[in-house]
């Protein structure tokens, strides 16, 4: 093999190795960055509230009431809340929500 074959191959070889390594590789539980809770804040009581955010952007926040049924022989759980995240394109997502007697509403961005 002359010297010029080599220097070729090695090249070639070179190459292939550099784009092996230097792509990028798709995010896996093993690549992706660790999330962080960074706020919790919740009320112990029947009505379910809370508020969280994590490190990514991500949050929620929920409260709700317990108002009497229409005919007062119980209670009915009311609840708003909105969440929000960043999708992996880039997104920002935020979403409001109501649960009633009246059923589940949701309005919001991109809906």
């Amino acid at each position: 093999m002359t010297v010029a074959v080599r220097i070729i191959a090695l090249s070639v070889l070179l190459l292939v190795d550099y784009c092996e390594f230097s792509a990028a590789a798709p995010a896996t539980s093993l690549t992706k960055p660790k999330t962080y809770l960074v706020r919790h804040e919740s009320v112990s009581d029947a009505k379910g509230q809370f508020i969280y955010a994590l490190d990514d952007g991500t949050t929620q926040t929920k409260k709700g009431t317990l108002p009497q049924n229409d005919d007062g022989t119980g209670f009915v759980m009311n609840q708003e809340g909105l969440y929000s995240f960043i999708t992996p394109e880039d997104v920002n997502v935020k979403m409001s929500y109501s649960a009633d007697k009246n059923g589940f509403v949701v309005k919001g961005h991109p809906l």
